[in-house]
Parts: structure tokens; C-alpha cells; sequence
């Protein structure tokens, strides 16, 4: 009767000590970690809790990533649009300038400066962000090339006289579709402006817009100029109300990316305020308190130490009437 009496207690004894030391390795780990919660048993409902707040903090994250990606490429657009819109205001000085009576080597430097003009526009018309094209809407890639020449496709593909080198007509080889991007959990937006616009429907253009009441086209206006001022063509009154129309269509388009500027710096406050309230909750639900834990596992401790004493003493005593 004793033996089994004796090892009844060993048993029961032992499972205390086991449980005793769990205590102090969790109030230990609460301390080193800062965390009450590690695992489901701990707390069943916080750790759910938890894992919910920390899925919705993942899908936040991207979002703001997103968001982000979304305001580098804007900020690009917003750029090129006013370089753009430097070039067309300086042409309509040029145009201006031409009115009148002008010597052939007056017009000459003009038609020159023109060229250069065209060549800034073209330039910013290629403009990339970085791997893929500003302008050409979702089908280019800095990797992709002509099959045929072996050259590097770019949204806008300048012809070129073959003895002055200079740009006699301007082809858009992108597509028709902006880029856009998930930046909220109800707001998709474009990140991208087209560089030309041939169809109901489709984005505003910068460049080249056929679809405005009045259409657009930066670079033919420029080589029109261009030439009729070498061939002694030059009609300022058209050319005026051309670079006039230009000029407001790269205003509209500065107006829509700043605006989008604006609503992303509205969805980026909101995204950090989520994050925040988040982590607060977070935080109460699943941080240790540290002079609580620190307390609670002195005190375990101390139980621990206490019941090795007493249970040493037990067992010896024990031992003894059982000899």
C-alpha cells in the first residue's frame, strides 16, 4: 500500500513541478519577447484576435506599397508634363516672334529653334520610370525591341530625313490602356497618363489626342512650324491658336496628376492612421506587461523553489518509514 501510495505523490508531485515550470518559461518569455500571446493556448480568442489584426496590417502594407509605387510614377508624369509644358510655352513665343517680316536667316534661327524643341518633346515623350515607359501606356517595356531593326521600342518612333537627320513625322507605337493600381481597399486609380488617345473611352492624352473637340499633336504642330517657316509658309494666327490649344491640353493634364497627387496623399494619411490603430490594438491585446510578468515569475520562483524543499522533505520522511 505504501509503494503505491508513495509513488501517487511522485506522480502528482512531479506534474506540479511541470507545470510550475511552464509558468516561469512563458513569464520568461513574456519578459524577453514583450508578449503575453505566443500561441493559441495562451489566449484562444486574443490569439485569434491577433492574427486577424495582423492580416488586415499585411493587406494595409500593400496597399501603401502600392500607393507609393503609384506616387513615384505620378510625380514622374507631373515632372515630364511641366518640362512639356516649358517647351510648347517657348514655342509660343517663337510663334509670336515670327509674325511680321522676317529675313530668311530670321526665319532659319527660329526653324532651328524649333527643331530643338521638337527633339526636348520627343525626349520627354520617351521618358521612363524605371523599367517601363511613362507614355506608352501598359504594352512597353524598357526590354523590348523592333524584331526588324533591332532598336529599342519606344512609345513615340521619330522618322528622320536622311540627310539632316532631323524629325519629318512622329508614330505611337504604345498601347492604349493606363496603368492602374489598387491603393485602398475601394480605390483603383491610374498611375499613368497616355501618350496618345485615338478612342472614346480611353485616358487623356499629353502628346497626341485626337479625341478633343479641338485635336492635339505636340509634335506635328512643332514640325509644321518648323518647316513652313523655311518654306516661307508661316501662318502665325494658326500656328498661335495650334500651340495655344497644346498649351491647355498639357495644363489639363497637370491639373489631373496633381489632383491624383492629392487623393494619394489622402489615402496614404488614412492607410498610416489604420496602421496606427492597429498597432495599438495590437498591442493591447497581445503585450506583456513587464512589472506584472516580472512579479508573477519571481512569485513562480518561489513556488517552485518552495515545493523542491517541501517536496524534498516528503519524500525523505518517506523513504525513511518505508525502510
Amino acid at each position: 500500500m505504501f509503494r503505491t501510495t508513495s509513488n501517487t505523490y511522485i506522480s502528482g508531485f512531479n506534474n506540479q513541478l511541470q507545470v510550475l515550470q511552464s509558468r516561469i518559461s512563458k513569464y520568461q518569455n513574456d519578459i524577453s519577447t514583450g508578449k503575453k500571446i505566443h500561441n493559441a493556448s495562451d489566449d484562444p480568442s486574443g490569439y485569434s484576435q491577433v492574427l486577424g489584426l495582423q492580416s488586415d496590417q499585411r493587406a494595409v502594407q500593400q496597399l501603401r506599397r502600392n500607393a507609393n509605387a503609384a506616387e513615384t510614377r505620378i510625380n514622374s508624369t507631373y515632372s515630364a508634363a511641366a518640362d512639356l509644358q516649358t517647351v510648347v510655352s517657348r514655342a509660343s513665343e517663337l510663334a509670336i516672334q515670327a509674325n511680321g517680316t522676317l529675313s530668311d536667316s530670321d526665319r532659319e534661327v527660329i526653324a532651328t529653334e524649333i527643331d530643338n524643341l521638337l527633339e526636348q518633346a520627343l525626349t520627354i515623350g520617351n521618358r521612363r520610370e524605371d523599367s517601363t515607359f511613362l507614355f506608352g501606356g501598359t504594352s512597353l517595356l524598357s526590354s523590348d525591341t523592333d524584331p526588324v531593326t533591332g532598336s529599342a521600342y519606344v512609345p513615340f518612333s521619330a522618322t528622320r530625313d536622311a540627310t539632316t537627320g532631323e524629325i519629318t513625322a512622329v508614330a505611337y507605337r504604345g498601347n492604349y490602356t493606363t496603368q492602374k493600381i489598387e491603393v485602398s481597399t475601394s480605390t483603383v486609380m491610374d498611375a499613368s497618363v497616355l501618350g496618345a488617345r485615338n478612342a472614346a473611352g480611353q485616358g487623356r492624352a499629353l502628346f497626341v489626342d485626337n479625341q478633343l473637340s479641338t485635336p492635339v499633336d505636340v509634335f506635328q504642330t512643332l514640325i509644321d512650324m518648323r518647316d513652313n517657316l523655311r518654306n516661307n509658309t508661316y501662318d502665325s494666327t494658326t500656328t498661335v491658336a495650334e500651340l495655344n490649344n497644346v498649351e491647355d491640353n498639357v495644363a489639363v493634364v497637370i491639373g489631373m496628376t496633381s489632383a491624383n497627387l492629392s487623393r494619394l496623399e489622402t489615402v496614404t494619411t488614412a492607410h498610416t492612421r489604420k496602421l496606427t490603430s492597429d498597432e495599438t490594438t495590437l498591442s493591447q491585446i497581445a503585450d506583456s506587461d513587464l512589472a506584472s510578468a516580472a512579479l508573477s515569475l519571481t512569485q513562480a520562483q518561489t513556488t517552485y523553489e518552495a515545493a523542491l524543499s517541501v517536496g524534498g522533505q516528503i519524500l525523505n520522511v518517506s523513504l525513511l518509514n518505508y525502510l
